[in-house]
Formats: structure tokens, C-alpha cells, sequence
């Protein structure tokens, strides 16, 4: 199990130079000329996203000995074509190429230097809103690829890139026509998840980062609604959700609830027989809609509530006040 990283060492790491600063495409040329070609079609859709959501490629190129050799980076106006591919200039050897789409201002990595960064030391961090490691913005979309190849002129090689993105709506709708409107205004939406650093597997390190929506509106037929964003959701890790009364502090939903457990339950009979991992890694869209009774503005607790993910409802009857 990975560590966790201390408040002083994130700190520090704001003060290390920026990735956009580190780019070495002119050193070391040489004739062996290949490419790179890059796929997102790591979805439920099974269809290439790239060329309708990537914008920037940073690819970290390591030697035999995982030692950084290497750093290529693009940007275009728009999306990259279909049939891009980045010209690689390197001897023939082996290399891993861990690759990084979305690296903006809102991300940030650790002091690369040619020769002395190994593989492992390689971080990407997301910048949080204060010491408290709380998110409260919109974020760009970040992916993630890596392969490991025998380089050649001969034999251009594919990068596979995975989505880390995730939108959550969450919608909060009271069915009791006696009962009082919820005002999305009164309560706060946290959703806290270990998901803010990276190694370069695409691995997360146990850093607990705080979610909160960027966006909010009271609707007249659907509700309170709130939407937000959070990383990769891994399958080993609780992303928990809570709804605090913003006057009384207290959660609404009686306890904090593990989403993993409603989205591996409600997801579709067509994927139950994938890896959990690999359905959260596919699946970057989440809706999840509670539906509530009994809901009283001067006693903010439900009697119960049902959850419906994506389209699909679980009634939760374990509920404590």
C-alpha cells in the first residue's frame, strides 16, 4: 500500500517547476524516426474518442533503466485528427512511454531532469482550492496512457488512453406532494475520494481530496440539482457521498454512502460480467437521482429515499437518524 503524502510535501511541490517547461524535443536527434498513434476508445461505447475530446499530448519517454530520457508535447487548436501521429526521434532500444492528456493549469508535477527522474518518481497532482485539499471548479478532462515497446523506425507504436474524468449529476427530488421543496441552496455536496495524485501507472495515491459542485439550480418539475467532478473512481476505494444540512450540519442521507456499491449494483445486465475496475474506467458519466418522502425544511431527515443511477433504482432502507 501506497503511503500517504503529507500536507508539507504537496506544498512543496507547488514551488517545483511546471510541466510546460520541461520539454526536450530537440536533444539527442537522431534518423530512427517513427510515431506514436493514440486511441481513446476505452468506453462503454467502444468508439474512439480522440479526435472529438483530445487537444494536448505529453509524452514522458523512459530508458531501459526507467531513467527519463525523453519529454514530447503537443497542443492543437480544436482536436487532434483521427489520423494524427506524433513523430518520435529516438535510437533503437527499449522505452515506456507514459503518456498525459489534460495537463493544464489545474495539474501540476514534480521537478523532471533528464537522466536523474526514474519512472516512479513521476507524479501528476491536482490542484486543490485551499490546505484542505477541497475542489469546487469545473475540471478539463485528463487521460492517461502507457506503453511499453522496443523502438524501431519499422514499427510505430499505439498508445491506449484511459479517461479520468468523471461527471456526476446528482438530482434531489421530494415525491411527498404534502412535503416542503428541497432548495439545492441549503445543503452542501461532498463527495470525497483518494483520487487527486498519480502515479505513472495511472495509480492514485491515497490523498483524500473533497468534491464539491460546480454547478447548482433548483428546477420546478426535476428538482434540487447539483453536478460535479471527481478523477479516476477506482474499484478498492470507498467514494463517499454526503449531503450536509447546511443550518444543522447534519447528513440527510443519515450516513455517508459508498456510490461504488450503487454503481456496481445498478449497472446494466450487458456489462455485470466485466471487471468493476474496468466498468469504472469505461463508464465517465454518472446520473444519480434520489427520490424522497417525508422531507420537512424544519427537520431536514428523510423517512426513506430511493437511488436511481443512471436509470436504474435501488431503494435504500437502511437508513438511521
Amino acid at each position: 500500500m501506497t503511503p500517504p503524502v503529507n500536507k508539507s510535501f504537496l506544498l512543496l511541490l507547488f514551488n517545483f517547476i511546471l510541466l510546460s517547461s520541461c520539454i526536450w524535443q530537440d536533444m539527442n536527434p537522431c534518423d530512427e524516426d517513427a510515431h506514436l498513434c493514440f486511441v481513446s476508445d476505452y468506453n462503454l461505447q467502444y468508439v474512439d474518442l480522440f479526435p472529438q475530446e483530445v487537444n494536448d499530448l505529453t509524452v514522458f519517454v523512459f530508458d531501459r533503466n526507467e531513467t527519463l530520457y525523453q519529454i514530447y508535447r503537443d497542443k492543437v487548436e480544436g482536436y487532434f485528427p483521427s489520423d494524427y501521429e506524433m513523430k518520435i526521434s529516438l535510437e533503437e532500444d527499449n522505452y515506456t512511454f507514459v503518456v498525459w492528456s489534460g495537463l493544464s493549469d489545474d495539474f501540476f508535477t514534480n521537478t523532471l531532469t533528464r537522466t536523474t527522474t526514474y519512472m516512479h518518481d513521476l507524479l501528476v497532482c491536482l490542484k486543490h482550492d485551499d490546505d484542505e485539499n477541497i475542489v469546487k471548479r469545473r475540471l478539463p478532462t485528463l487521460w492517461h496512457g502507457k506503453l511499453e515497446k522496443k523502438w524501431d523506425k519499422h514499427s510505430p507504436g499505439t498508445v491506449r488512453l484511459t479517461k479520468n474524468t468523471n461527471t456526476i449529476r446528482i438530482v434531489m427530488k421530494n415525491l411527498d406532494e404534502e412535503g416542503d421543496e428541497i432548495d439545492i441552496r441549503d445543503f452542501d455536496i461532498v463527495l470525497s475520494c483518494s483520487n487527486g495524485i498519480y502515479d505513472y501507472e495511472n495509480k492514485p495515491l491515497e490523498e483524500l481530496y473533497e468534491y464539491y459542485p460546480y454547478y447548482t439550480a433548483n428546477h420546478p418539475e426535476t428538482g434540487a440539482i447539483a453536478e460535479l467532478n471527481t478523477l479516476r473512481l477506482m474499484a478498492g476505494q470507498k467514494n463517499t457521498l454526503k449531503i450536509i444540512h447546511r443550518e444543522t450540519g447534519e447528513n440527510i442521507l443519515g450516513k455517508e454512502i459508498n456510490l461504488n456499491t450503487y454503481f456496481d449494483t445498478l449497472r446494466l445486465l450487458q456489462y455485470e460480467e466485466m471487471p468493476f475496475q474496468e466498468y469504472l474506467d469505461r463508464e465517465t458519466h454518472y446520473g444519480v437521482v434520489f427520490f424522497y418522502k417525508g422531507f420537512d425544511q424544519n427537520k431536514p431527515g428523510f423517512i426513506n429515499f430511493d437511488i436511481q443511477v443512471n436509470g436504474w433504482n435501488f431503494r435504500e432502507q437502511d437508513i438511521e437518524y
